[in-house]
């Protein structure tokens, strides 16, 4: 049975004007001002999408360095003429030519990228100055094959597959690279569309560590249902250890209320030093569930059938009590355990998760672990009195969600918890 898919995966803000989450408010007043005019072998190029590239970050999307995202865009006029606040450094500059009426979005077939270039035919790099504002006039951009330019970079290659069959190669799908694992950031890099066999490919600066995404669409949003979403990453093995399976897990993010953040450790992370070749890279595609209320319908309809057993409540805390630095079942739990195994043996079948919580006392990755054992202290329960040990899963997240803060011992007992989720 698969990985239970999770509800907020990431939001990927990509080719999207908007950057103020991004930037504080006492940095975006002291943003320099670059404006100037696009122009292609002497004339203007009129409402273009301009593109700055940060310089210290590489080489812009020219012929043999597809797929950079730039750090911020906008559209020019009907002139060409256009104007931006921007943090100061220095950017290479694209103008995209659509080939229908302007909007933002990356490259499309038969789209021109043009790119500011100097006299002597080179990348051009423009500066922006804090408090300063720059008119740098007449731009002149030339077509992606006339540089010369080069860097180095690595290359990781693999297939994105459709996750029921974990085997089916999934066409159409865009892969992303990001130097964070927020669900925020802006990634860098972002593939070609995957083709019927699967297939992608991406050049990455060395250096940095990179986190890999998949998506079919780029709206700036989250998915919404229907949409298919991958992520790079293992899955949990039956015995809650990491099987560091690539590609194997569904993506963080879709079907519950989980907060992203307690399943960070989940992504793999991907870098490589100049002329290398990662390939072998998988990453399976799920479709987001509808979510809400309605959703929920089924699953609490079962529940409410269930003679003599309480409403549970997707993803509140069962009534599991453990004392300080314990994972044992206090015995006053046994009686709200009970009744799960009621339940659970009535529903045979509905898969759980059970994740396991701790306070904040004591060292991080001590408490990871200690959460881990309270979840698998809550398993062994269900499974000696009779439920089938393949429909649990367990996890532990330590202090990450505390359900309140750890002043006194009452609320640190209700931090040591264990949730449970529900896997249709």
């Amino acid at each position: 049975m698969l990985k239970k898919i999770i509800i907020t995966m990431i939001c990927v803000c990509v080719w999207l004007p908007q950057v103020s989450l991004a930037i504080p408010g006492f940095m975006k007043e002291r943003m320099g001002t670059i404006s100037g005019k696009v122009m292609h072998a002497g004339k203007p190029l009129p409402k273009v999408v301009v593109s700055f590239f940060d310089v210290k970050k590489g080489l812009p999307p020219i012929s043999g360095h597809k797929g950079r995202v730039p750090e911020q865009i906008l559209l020019s006029d009907s002139e060409g003429n256009f104007s931006h606040k921007l943090l100061q450094g220095s950017y290479y500059l694209g103008a995209l030519l659509r080939v229908t009426k302007p909007h933002f979005g990356p490259p499309r077939p038969g789209e021109t990228f043009y790119f500011a270039q100097d006299e002597k035919g080179r990348l051009r790099k423009l500066a922006a100055h804090d408090y300063k504002k720059i008119d740098y006039g007449s731009i002149e951009f030339g077509l992606p094959e006339s540089f010369k330019e080069t860097e180095k970079s690595f290359r990781v290659e693999g297939t994105v597959l459709k996750g029921k069959s974990k085997k089916e190669p999934f066409a159409g799908a865009l892969v992303l690279a990001k130097t964070s694992k927020s669900q925020f950031r802006r990634p860098e890099y972002i593939s070609a569309r995957t083709g019927q066999d699967g297939k992608f490919s991406l050049m990455l600066r060395p250096g940095p560590t990179f986190y890999l995404n998949a998506r079919t669409t780029l709206t700036g949003q989250k998915p919404q249902p229907g949409d298919s979403v991958g992520r790079y990453s293992h899955e949990q093995g039956k015995d809650g250890k990491s099987s560091q399976q690539q590609g194997a897990g569904p993506p963080p993010g879709v079907g519950d209320d989980q907060s992203l953040r307690a399943l960070n450790n989940e992504e793999l992370p991907v870098t490589g030093d100049a002329g290398q070749v990662i390939s072998g890279i998988k990453i399976y595609m799920y479709d987001m569930p509808e979510t809400g209320p309605n959703a929920q319908k089924p699953i609490q309809k079962k529940i409410r059938r269930a003679a003599g057993i309480p409403r549970f409540t997707e993803g509140a805390a069962m009534k599991v009590f453990f004392a300080n630095d314990s994972y044992q079942v206090k015995p006053k739990s046994f009686g709200e355990l009970d009744d799960w195994v009621k339940f659970l043996k009535g529903d045979p079948g509905l898969l759980i998760e059970l994740n396991g919580y701790s306070d904040n006392v004591g060292d991080t990755k001590y408490n990871l672990a200690l959460s881990q054992k309270r979840a698998k202290a809550v398993a062994k329960y269900l499974i000696d009195k009779g439920v089938d040990s393949r429909r649990i899963r367990t996890h532990g997240y330590g202090s990450i969600l505390s359900t309140t803060d750890n002043s006194t011992e009452s609320r640190r007992q209700k931090n040591r918890r264990v949730e449970i989720k529900f896997i249709r």
